[in-house]
């Protein structure tokens, strides 16, 4: 159970760091430019990282509510139950 928690962690771990390198990679003239012009390495995660914050703003607002909803059902269905 231990090593399949593992690997299920591991394997969840692989798609961001694959979506992150293709996006460096993606960018790599950008980063370049911004290097050149003095840009500090903050800045240059500041601009990789964007576009993750803003998929997880995203994810984060469709999901709480869905959450929210769905654990109150789960919740009134248990106290119903208990009665």
């Amino acid at each position: 159970m231990l090593f399949a928690g593992v690997l299920t962690i591991f394997i969840f771990c692989i798609g961001p760091f694959g979506l992150s390198l293709f996006y460096a990679e993606k960018r790599t003239k950008e980063i370049g430019i911004c290097e050149v012009l003095g840009a500090s390495v903050s800045h240059v995660v500041s601009i990789l990282s964007m576009d993750f914050l803003k998929l997880i703003v995203i994810a984060l607002f469709t999901s709480s509510p869905l959450a929210w909803i769905t654990a109150d059902k789960w919740l009134q269905i248990i106290a119903t139950a208990l009665h």
